[in-house]
């Protein structure tokens, strides 16, 4: 017997823990959204399912791809009772009745397209088909009983004549919001390639080619999305880039160039005892895996981490006044970390007056866009007249009464304190 132990989440309040007989290894396992059904795949020809009643398994039932001499290569709970199966035929979409006397499994769609591989973004529910080792991608919308065709992509991979047999794979692209809109990260292919190419999915629901990241080193990279932040993991050199897609850059041909808002960082070590005794965990280790968001996984000690920003840490790191409080105004819960900056501009006089006046010329746009999104949201017209996403990208709004008891108040008592006694 196998002993399955599933840890906690949203639908499963406690741990759960099942007993399977071995019928042979397994190579995907996933519980439905509701934690209803224990689903799992052992060979390229079925996908098997088990009601959970009672907190245990109930007879197995099996789902089999319809397209002839398929190969299955996956399957992705898209909603509480729809299934999507992805083999190198195509999709098929259906809809799963368990939980009662007599399971039913509805055949609702399928798309018939040869696959590579695939990923899947849960947020968006867009599924990315690899159609040939090329770089051409099929994205798929899944909705409530059917599949939309999206249009094509076609990733140019700058393939270089001195690398034999260059090609795309599942680890050279990473599909994944980034300001709630989700992007699609193209990794360099090569070792000898130095950037990263961000595609964004636009409101006609097409992938545009919209940035370019410039990386400082080359090598096998890691990558987290940390507070909207791109954050690139050098395992060679051991140290990570940052890379914010809502600062500004310069373009060309349309397209944001970016270089790193912050450079050769390395994550803070973690020391976990390991049979006793202290361990300090590499991070950059070749054996530890990234997910997404912000999740970094060692692989042999099976430990988790989550990453998080340090605002304190990066105020002291960017020296540029103006970058620094654009920075922060993106970052959700920043505003102590803005009004810390501004205390150290003025009242510890940091920066000269050209630098406040600057500073103060940023907060202040971003206060008349908070203004006058407030004010047509609230006429009869707003829907029409909507200021578009960029226009409110930051997440923090300072205001008059936040510098004045932050700031000039703070400033005012250091006067005070200074004055000569009579």
């Amino acid at each position: 017997m196998t002993e399955i132990i599933i840890t906690s989440s949203s639908c499963c309040k406690e741990n759960m823990i099942f007993k399977l007989e071995d019928r042979g290894p397994v190579s995907s396992i996933k519980m439905s959204l509701d934690c209803k059904i224990l689903t799992m795949m052992r060979t390229s020809l079925s996908v098997e399912l088990m009601d959970i009643k009672d907190n245990s398994l109930q007879s197995p039932y099996f789902l089999y791809c319809k397209f002839k001499n398929a190969k299955l290569l996956g399957f992705i709970w898209t909603g509480n009772n729809e299934i999507l199966l992805i083999s190198d035929k195509g999709v098929e979409l259906y809809q799963v009745e368990g939980q009662r006397p007599k399971q039913r499994i509805i055949f609702s769609k399928s798309i018939n397209i040869h696959v590579n591989w695939f990923i899947y973004s849960n947020h968006t529910k867009i599924l990315l088909l690899s159609i040939n080792s090329f770089g051409d991608f099929q994205p798929l919308h899944i909705t409530p009983g059917n599949i939309t065709k999206l249009t094509k992509l076609e990733v140019d991979l700058n393939i270089s004549s001195n690398i034999p047999h260059q090609s795309i794979s599942e680890r050279n692209i990473i599909l994944t919001p980034v300001y709630n809109i989700l992007r699609i990260l193209v990794l360099p292919t090569s070792h000898s390639q130095n950037e990263i190419i961000v595609f964004t999915l636009n409101k006609m629901m097409a992938f545009k080619k919209s940035h370019i990241l410039k990386l400082t080193h080359i090598g096998k990279l890691l990558i987290n999305i940390v507070d909207n932040l791109i954050v690139v993991h050098y395992q060679h050199t051991k140290s990570s880039s940052v890379f914010d897609i809502y600062m500004e850059a310069a373009k060309e041909d349309n397209i944001s160039q970016y270089l790193p808002i912050l450079d050769d960082l390395s994550i803070q070590r973690t020391v976990t005892k390991e049979g006793g005794s202290n361990y300090m965990c590499d991070l950059y280790s070749s054996i530890c895996i990234s997910f997404q968001p912000n999740i970094i996984i060692d692989a042999k000690l099976g430990y988790l981490w989550h990453l998080k920003l340090n605002l304190t840490a990066v105020s002291k790191i960017i020296r540029n006044k103006c970058s620094l409080i654009d920075f922060l105004l993106l970052r959700p819960k920043s505003k102590d970390a803005t009004m810390q900056a501004l205390q150290n501009m003025i009242v510890h006089k940091s920066s000269d007056l050209i630098e406040i006046g600057n500073v103060f010329d940023h907060l202040n746009i971003v206060y008349k866009k908070h203004l006058n999104y407030h004010i047509m949201n609230s006429t009869p017209l707003s829907n029409d007249y909507m200021i578009v996403a960029d226009s409110l990208r930051c997440k923090v709004v300072i205001e008059q009464l936040d510098v004045y008891k932050h700031v000039f108040v703070k400033l005012v008592d250091q006067l005070e304190n200074t004055k000569d006694p009579l």
